[in-house]
């Protein structure tokens, strides 16, 4: 800030010393894109004081120098707040693609205005105009004008950026998900059809996480044989012991599976965004947003699931702990590379050590299982669940015949370390009987004991549920029985399914942003991050009822959200940090870091509530589930509070509220 600004805001009408702020552009200022007169009204009108707008009238002035411009007022306002109405400026004037208002290096009353360049050299290229119409956030319009890029900022840019605003300029969403005809339709109706539709995505992938989750399990009980000869005897011994140890494969596979949909979601957007200087939001924002879900509403939930007074506590406390350190860890390093070591920038290396955390969490998980000395904690083990993920989770369950019978082993071949279990897999023709039956069942509308049920009323409503469901039934019939190939096959084609349908979902939120008027990141961490964990809060909700220990209930769901954050975030961010390092040279920079990190800290608080809640739960009444009904339903009303409060408080800043 210049002294004689700041004089000048002190000295004018004998007024008590104001305010004054520089922004610092890295290009000479033209005043055809900022139009700084036009930005001197609109200050005078916006800025509030005292909660009144268009208080200080004539006394803000906006001067423009090469590479500066001075806003000045009579009343103090903070830089946050002219930060804001600088961005709000910038969109209403269509220029919001070319320039960007970023935070300053911690210099007092300072930030910086910079010009979206794609590269240093002289090239063509393609952008969509953008205006803000009646209240929404951003209009994109299909129709595309050739920019030259070192030429972007200058007055005949900007005349033609104001042509191009009045050629299009129509209030209505100008977006479609299928055809084109679909903008000539109001946008309160498109945006409730478009809301349905996302809806339906979320059955549909609640469905397909069904069949994942099997092919998952199918996968994990996988054995191999060992022969080993007993000391004591001098015979053979055969042993059938499990390929994945339980630990590992409740990150690596069942972490991992039930953050499958957010992870699509997030890489999806990130591939999107290729040659954008700029991250998207979207997968962040439902990342964020899932890890709140699965910690707040799903303990809410299955904290109440057990009957009046049963109990249910996690096994492996140790290795819960550890995933907890990794998970309190993840969010703190998110914070951590968005706001202290390289605000607003992300570069490689930050990205890639994003990644090879996760690595880092596969290890130390693994040596706490082993007890592995000094990595590990000496806590005891209790007696682990036999079935590692729950039998059911999808409302469009297919009623499939099961050719898995397992037999036990004699107690003295039983190791402490996996689990044994013989498997008979089902010939060829069973197999191929079994695949054709998952086209039977798709188009059975009612089944042996849905004709048995005399209230007509229930019976309708099965047989319209089982209507609504009948196309995913049958595109997913088209995934192969999960006794295959040990359910491989299952499973890498339920993941490419997923992604499928997490596509469309990123096209619809885009679609819904542009009808509603609703900041995609809003969308992100409530509608889809409620969306994509719905399948969570069922298997969860399951586990705690069959399970006689808590740990596929939610012992998994702070592993989730470490996996959340190193591969759902870490690995978008390292595609497009990779890209823009190989063609531009240059970092990725993030658009709504301000909006991520103030959501960081509010879970991070909330978080503390939660777990604390449960490590009080664990010392008084010796479990996290269940317990006196009248404990239960207020830890389960606590938990829902904290997640109404991230929520709420996220939304507001989001909003510019606070």
């Amino acid at each position: 800030m210049s002294k004689g600004a700041a004089a000048a805001a002190g000295a004018k009408g004998g007024k008590k010393k104001g305010v004054s702020f520089v922004i610092d552009c890295s290009k000479p200022v033209e005043d055809k894109i900022m139009e700084i007169a036009s930005l001197e009204k609109f200050l005078q009108e916006r800025i509030k004081v005292g909660g009144k707008a268009g208080a200080l009238g004539d006394s803000v002035t906006v001067t423009r120098e090469k590479n500066k411009i001075t806003v000045t007022a009579d009343s103090t306002f903070s830089k946050r707040y002219l930060k804001y109405l600088t961005k709000k400026y910038l969109k209403k004037h269509n220029v919001r693609d070319w320039l960007r208002v970023i935070a300053s290096n911690k210099e007092r009353n300072v930030y910086e205005l910079r010009y979206f360049n794609i590269a240093e050299q002289e090239e063509s290229i393609t952008a969509l105009i953008v205006r803000r119409v009646g209240g929404s956030r951003r209009r994109t319009f299909a129709a595309r004008r050739h920019f030259i890029e070192m030429g972007l900022i200058n007055n005949s840019i900007g005349e033609n950026i104001a042509g191009a605003s009045n050629m299009v300029g129509v209030e209505k969403c100008q977006l479609y998900l299928l055809f084109h005809g679909e903008t000539k339709l109001g946008n309160g109706f498109r945006g409730f059809l478009y809301f349905m539709v996302l809806a339906y995505c979320f059955i549909g992938l609640s469905a397909i996480t069904a069949r994942f989750f099997k092919s998952m399990e199918n996968v994990v009980k996988h054995t191999r044989t060992v022969k080993e000869i007993d000391p004591c005897t001098n015979t053979i011994v055969v042993r059938h012991r499990k390929v994945w140890n339980y630990t590992v494969a409740d990150i690596a596979l069942l972490a991992f599976g039930t953050s499958f949909p957010q992870i699509s979601l997030a890489t999806i957007d990130a591939l999107r965004n290729l040659g954008k200087l700029y991250a998207g939001g979207l997968g962040p924002g439902t990342l964020v947003g899932s890890a709140a879900f699965d910690l707040f509403p799903i303990h809410a939930v299955c904290v109440v699931v057990p009957k009046a007074g049963e109990l249910k506590k996690i096994s492996d406390i140790g290795v819960w702990l550890v995933e907890l350190f990794w998970s309190f860890w993840a969010y703190i390093w998110l914070y951590i590379t968005l706001e202290v070591w390289t605000p607003n920038v992300i570069t490689l290396w930050e990205a890639l050590l994003t990644v090879l955390q996760f690595g880092l969490l596969l290890l130390h998980a693994y040596a706490q299982d082993m007890r592995w000395p000094y990595v590990s904690l000496p806590i005891a083990r209790s007696e682990r669940p036999v079935e590692w993920v729950p039998e059911e989770i999808a409302p469009c369950r297919d009623r499939n015949t099961a050719y898995d019978e397992y037999q036990k082993l004699p107690g003295s071949d039983l190791a402490e370390s996996s689990e044994q279990h013989s498997t008979t897999i089902p010939d060829k023709d069973n197999l191929f009987s079994i695949w054709k039956q998952q086209f039977v069942d798709a188009f059975m509308l009612e089944s042996q004991e849905s004709r048995k049920l005399n209230n007509t009323s229930l019976r309708l409503a099965k047989l319209f549920w089982k209507l609504l469901c009948a196309p995913w039934r049958f595109l997913f019939a088209f995934v192969p029985p999960y006794q295959i190939a040990h359910g491989w096959v299952s499973f890498i084609l339920s993941l490419i399914f997923i992604s499928g349908i997490a596509y469309i979902v990123t096209k619809l939120t885009d679609v819904i942003s542009c009808v509603t008027g609703i900041d995609p990141y809003v969308i992100a961490f409530t509608a889809l991050a409620a969306g994509t964990s719905w399948p969570d809060l069922m298997a969860s909700k399951i586990a705690a009822e069959r399970q006689i220990t808590a740990d596929s209930a939610i012992a998994n769901i702070t592993c989730s959200n470490s996996v959340n954050i190193y591969i759902g975030i870490g690995v978008p961010w390292l595609i497009d940090t990779l890209y823009n390092f190989i063609v531009y040279k240059k970092p990725l920079m993030i658009d709504n870091a301000d909006g991520l990190s103030f959501s960081l800290l509010v879970f991070f608080a909330t978080s503390v509530g939660c777990i604390s809640v449960l490590v009080f739960r664990r010392l008084t009444l010796g479990a996290e589930l269940g317990g006196p009904r009248v404990w239960a339903w207020m830890t389960s009303a606590y938990f829902m509070l904290l997640w109404l409060i991230f929520v709420v408080l996220s939304s507001l800043r989001v909003s510019g509220l606070i």
